[in-house]
């Protein structure tokens, strides 16, 4: 489809969430340390992959949210974590008991 004069493409929904969670990371990192922590952390975050919100991994997130009274954004993560089979770091307080999370409380 050609696209209009004068208008603006928005990147799709999970790239709006993957640059999000980037510029809040980098900004996390960027308070409890310096610049090039800030600029590593950067980096390392483009190494990842953008996972698509499909309806299956929706109810997946819907029935941990419901099992671990989690807000909903982080049992999106959680599935997400689940379904690819990677390891959840964290040191949200949200994420502590539950099985298979490896959290650290911030110091």
């Amino acid at each position: 489809m050609d696209q209009m004069p004068n208008t603006l493409q928005l990147p799709s929904n999970s790239h709006m969430n993957w640059l999000s969670q980037q510029l809040h990371s980098t900004k996390v990192v960027l308070r409890e340390s310096d610049e090039n922590a800030a600029l590593q952390a950067a980096s390392a975050l483009q190494k990842g992959m953008v996972a698509d919100l499909t309806p299956k991994l929706a109810i997946s997130a819907s029935k941990l949210s419901l099992q671990h009274s989690l807000p909903m954004a982080d049992a999106i993560i959680l599935a997400t974590a689940q379904a690819h089979g990677a390891t959840l770091w964290t040191q949200d307080i949200h994420f502590k008991g539950i099985h298979g999370i490896k959290y650290f409380p911030k110091k």
